[in-house]
């Protein structure tokens, strides 16, 4: 098998993660001879791509570029010069019949064997289709019409036979110095342009594209849905087109992560391989495990497939019993990024958390547990965040929630709020953060010593951040889409929500002394009730439930004093809902009217003039007419003596019926 490529040497340093994918992509037997078009590459980067496949029964050759090669002014700055040098295969690969010719922002995911035995029989060369939506109006400049299919040139299986018989290396290069000024795709264009007609269309998944995802079935002419799903799911060669390359973090090609991983392991001698990798900051991925083996492959995956490659994943294996200590071994073998720390006797997930953060190393800490799925953006999503959002220290996101039953919600228990003054009001009743979507600012924690309570069974994650938020005052947001598969399994739910209780109060009681409760039984047991949603329902409005008002009450008044939480933010947070239900009242006529003013808690709602002004009279119209409807012959009297004297005053009772 021949392979070509085309660098020079900025670009060497990627060759050697290609070839490496290629080497590790096949058994230990494949051979093969890879042709380098050498564009400018150093004697000591040649060594170094010699010593890529040194172990392997490969070999490769240097094929040195003399002619100028210059872009035009319509190229985009990201495509180098050296992309047109495989207009001059044909000329250099003397005696070479076929070639399988790759650009340097791929990575070999499949066994490449099956395409270079494709047919080339009255074909010039095998490409894929490029789906991108502006080839339909960009053909037109090299002189194809709406029914021609417009090819990316990454990826070419070549006839180089059929190329030197008809002369075609001189055609391109004479098409390309006609048109380069005008050509934004300068070699792939002409290729399109000087091959139309000629070209075999390839299956999509030898030449999986950025944004394949995007894909519409209005953007291909030789390949539909089935086929991009094949091609999504059973990738063969990711290619990495546009600007943004996997040796970049910006890039969000779902399977960057293939070429980075492999980055880390090429012998460059100066590591620039993986140098704007390495830049970027190192994620600490933390999880504690045990006895997970019926999840765990799935979750192990989903973290080291990330489309951010700079981590470190730190899973401390809890004294397990089943095949988890195996599945993690396999995984660390295959992966370097992945370190296993073991309890020889279990010791709960607090406790091992804290050796995990103790012996993590990055920038961020992120969580994961051993039964979810992380979406392939996840981290790189929370890292852009964090990057651009300095004042945050706990970044956590919604979640796409896995139940038993396929009936039962998708949706988490209970609302994710996103800014930090309404994530500290939530803490009041809950946790207000999913602790396996969380990634924090490491820094913060290592200068406060801020670790788990390993007393805490259970609640681990809940205790942790009321510490954080009214001990250390540090800011959390959540960002408003799921990031993040959640397992909700079944069990022992009664013991456990037992357990989860306990816990859960001793929690509250803090807050609450934060607020100056002084532990105070009676108010703690009606707070928690009144957190897990257990308070009788009232019979009447809110307003009407003396203990739930003096409650609330004695949270706004407390705060108001020691100012743990925005003073606004909590009023808002008890009475919005109270202040809507008093507002909505005034069917009731005068009654509602006088129990609003009577209301302990009117100061409160936070009701303003203009409101209080709209509600009395709307209070005032009703009761005239309840009192209309009570005497129906004298209330007839008076409405025909309304509907002739004054219509505006039916007008306006009639709105405020509807409102």
């Amino acid at each position: 098998m021949h392979l070509a490529f085309a660098t020079d040497d900025n670009y060497a340093v990627h060759l050697a993660t290609v070839l490496l994918t290629i080497l590790e992509a096949h058994p230990s037997d494949f051979s093969a001879t890879f042709h380098v078009l050498d564009c400018g590459i150093s004697a000591q980067h040649r060594n170094a791509l010699q010593d890529v496949i040194q172990s392997s029964s490969c070999t490769i050759r240097f094929h040195e570029i003399k002619q100028d090669l210059s872009l035009g002014a319509s190229t985009p700055d990201y495509i180098s010069p050296a992309t047109l040098a495989r207009l001059l295969l044909p000329s250099l690969l003397i005696g070479v019949e076929k070639v399988l010719y790759l650009d340097i922002d791929i990575a070999v995911l499949g066994d490449l064997r099956p395409l270079w035995e494709t047919d080339l029989t009255d074909y010039s060369a095998a490409m894929a289709e490029s789906f991108w939506s502006k080839y339909k109006t960009y053909k037109d400049i090299i002189g194809h019409g709406p029914k021609d299919p417009y090819f990316n040139a990454g990826v070419m299986l070549i006839n180089l036979a059929d190329l030197r018989a008809n002369g075609l290396t001189e055609h391109f290069l004479n098409y390309y110095h006609a048109e380069k000024e005008r050509l934004e795709y300068a070699d792939q264009d002409v290729i399109n342009h000087c091959l139309r007609g000629r070209i075999k269309t390839l299956h999509p998944q030898w030449n999986v594209p950025t944004g394949i995802e995007n894909w519409k079935p209005e953007h291909t002419l030789t390949f539909g849905k089935e086929e991009q799903g094949q091609a999504v799911n059973d990738p063969k060669i990711a290619h990495y087109t546009g600007r943004k390359k996997p040796w970049s973090r910006s890039c969000r090609h779902p399977l960057a992560n293939h070429f980075r991983r492999a980055a880390k392991r090429t012998p460059w001698p100066d590591k620039s391989g993986s140098a704007a990798i390495a830049s970027s900051p190192l994620v600490s991925v933390i999880m504690s495990v045990h006895n997970e083996e019926q999840y765990l492959h799935d979750a192990v995956s989903s973290i080291l497939t990330q489309t951010y490659a700079n981590i470190e994943f730190i899973v401390v294996n809890d004294a397990s019993t089943d095949r988890t200590r195996n599945i993690l071994a396999g995984f660390a073998a295959e992966d370097d990024r992945l370190t296993i720390l073991d309890n020889e006797e279990q010791l709960g997930l607090a406790a091992s958390l804290n050796k995990a953060l103790e012996a993590a190393r990055g920038d961020y800490i992120a969580r994961m547990d051993g039964d979810d799925i992380s979406f392939p953006d996840r981290i790189q999503k929370q890292v852009d965040f964090l990057e651009e959002n300095r004042q945050i220290t706990v970044l956590g996101t919604k979640v796409a929630v896995i139940r038993n039953l396929w009936w039962e919600s998708k949706e988490y228990s209970y609302p994710i709020y996103e800014k930090d003054r309404e994530i500290k009001m939530n803490f009041l009743r809950r946790p207000g953060i999913i602790h396996p979507t969380v990634m924090m600012r490491a820094s913060v924690l290592r200068e406060r010593g801020i670790l788990y309570n390993p007393t805490f069974l259970r609640s681990q994650d809940y205790e942790l951040w009321t510490r954080m938020a009214f001990k250390h005052w540090l800011k959390f947001h959540n960002l408003q889409e799921p990031l993040l598969h959640y397992r909700v399994r079944g069990g022992d739910r009664s013991a456990n929500l037992a357990i989860q209780e306990k816990y859960k109060l001793m929690i509250l009681s803090d807050i609450l002394n934060l607020l100056g409760s002084k532990d105070d039984p009676k108010r703690l047991d009606f707070h928690a009730r009144w957190a897990a949603g257990k308070l009788p329902k009232p019979k009447g409005l809110k307003i009407q439930d003396k203990a739930l008002m003096d409650h609330f009450k004695f949270l706004v008044e407390s705060n108001n004093r020691k100012k743990i939480l925005g003073q606004q933010s909590l009023r808002k947070f008890l009475f919005e809902d109270v202040k809507k239900e008093v507002f909505y009242s005034f069917r009731s006529g005068w009654k509602a009217w006088a129990r609003y003013r009577k209301s302990g808690v009117r100061s409160h709602l936070g009701m303003s003039n203009e409101d209080e002004k709209l509600f009395r009279r709307r209070c005032l119209l009703w009761e005239v007419w309840l009192r209309i409807q009570s005497t129906p012959v004298v209330g007839f009297l008076v409405f025909m003596a309304m509907a002739i004297g004054s219509p505006s005053i039916l007008y306006r009772l009639s709105a405020a019926r509807k409102g």
